[in-house]
């Protein structure tokens, strides 16, 4: 996926000033061609066993988090 700013579009959906000319239909061509190119073609357990595994293996031996004192109550 390319890394394009927040901004690229120039809409701001929080925003209640006016939008420049054309932002929203820009945001959404780039939201659409985005969900074309990160969603699966098929998603089988197998790949689901794999991502997990992915995902696990990281943190296996590496023992508890750690807690910050500043969340501590």
């Amino acid at each position: 996926m390319s890394a394009n700013p927040p901004d690229v579009t120039g809409f701001d959906p929080d925003s209640s000033d006016a939008q420049p000319e054309g932002s929203l239909e820009a945001l959404i061509v780039r939201v659409e061609a985005e969900l074309r190119e990160l969603q699966f073609p098929g998603f089988s357990l197998d790949d689901s066993l794999n991502l997990g595994l992915l995902l696990v293996e990281p943190g296996q031996g590496a023992g508890p988090p750690h807690r910050h004192r500043h969340l501590e109550g």
